[in-house]
């Protein structure tokens, strides 16, 4: 870490096949799930499921060293395990048992393409989920693809390392503020166990919205800063309640919607706002309890500092 104390991290990779290439050991991470399971890019971004760049990452720099040389990591991927049972009529039967239903998804450098699947020349390949086409050879459908050009890959292990330092650092300053994301329809405390000391009420307080990212959308978000704050994309009626000046605003929202983020975003726009600006010394802000207050104090700092 910055401040020269270490960070340890344990855990255990299920298997790990390495094999010779050009002279080179090139490893491949694979992690057993019970179903299988595809690589969130939108979960990689906001720091929430690093699992996968994380075990490359321990790889790369683990003392597990070869003729003098670390081992390179091409790539790690989710490997269900677990076949589900589904019902068929003798007619299909066929035609079904023939489908792999093992493939694996997650992340890789497109150099290695061939060593994963040599019998893929076109399409999708039948064990991994990577597409060859015509035009982009194996880096076809880029934006669903698990295939990622050499540049991109790497910028994906830099910006997961910088990740994890940052989310340290949060941790080791006493960051701890109860702030539960809500991504798409996914919500932690569906799973949480301390619900009963957070005290976090969705009926009254915000969950905190991550706008849903693609694969090339966060890429292109690590190219132009790795670690720069996402903005909020507001609605239109979001924007219109941020955006009024010299009127009253009545916003009527279910929980959850992101209202104390709108009258945070609202708060930093008069202050911020040269021609109709408000000394914020003269601001009252009011809310339902101590834990929202906090919430809408720790926005309101972050974007104006």
């Amino acid at each position: 870490l910055p401040d020269g104390r270490l960070l340890l991290l344990n855990g255990k990779i299920d298997r790990l096949d390495i094999a010779n290439f050009n002279d080179e050991k090139i490893a491949i991470v694979f992690d057993y799930k019970r179903r299988g399971k595809s690589f969130n890019w939108s979960e990689l971004y906001y720091g929430l499921d690093m699992q996968l760049p994380i075990y490359m990452l321990a790889v790369r720099n683990s003392k597990l060293k070869t003729q003098n040389s670390k081992l390179k990591t091409a790539g790690a991927f989710y490997m269900p395990v677990e076949t589900k049972i589904e019902q068929t009529t003798l007619d299909e039967l066929l035609h079904k048992t023939d489908r792999f239903t093992h493939k694996a998804k997650g992340i890789f450098n497109g150099d290695f393409f061939q060593q994963l699947d040599r019998t893929a020349n076109s399409g999708w390949s039948r064990f991994y989920s990577f597409r060859i086409t015509s035009k982009d050879q194996q880096y076809g459908d880029y934006g669903k693809n698990a295939a990622l050009r050499p540049a991109d890959f790497e910028k994906m292990l830099q910006f997961t390392e910088k990740k994890i330092v940052e989310l340290s650092e949060e941790i080791l300053s006493g960051k701890i503020e109860v702030n539960p994301y809500r991504l798409n329809q996914k919500l932690p405390c569906s799973y949480c166990k301390y619900k009963s000391v957070c005290r976090f009420d969705w009926q009254i307080n915000d969950y905190n919205p991550l706008p849903s990212l693609g694969k090339k959308e966060v890429l292109e978000k690590m190219g132009g800063g790795l670690m720069a704050e996402d903005r909020i994309k507001w609605t239109d009626q979001q924007k219109r309640a941020i955006d009024a000046r010299d009127s009253d605003v009545l916003v009527t929202a279910s929980a959850g919607t992101g209202k104390t983020a709108v009258l945070s975003g609202r708060c930093v726009d008069l202050v911020s706002d040269k021609a109709h600006c408000r000394d914020i010394r003269n601001m009252l802000i009011l809310t339902f309890t101590e834990m929202a207050a906090e919430q809408m104090r720790s926005r309101i700092a972050a974007r104006l500092t």
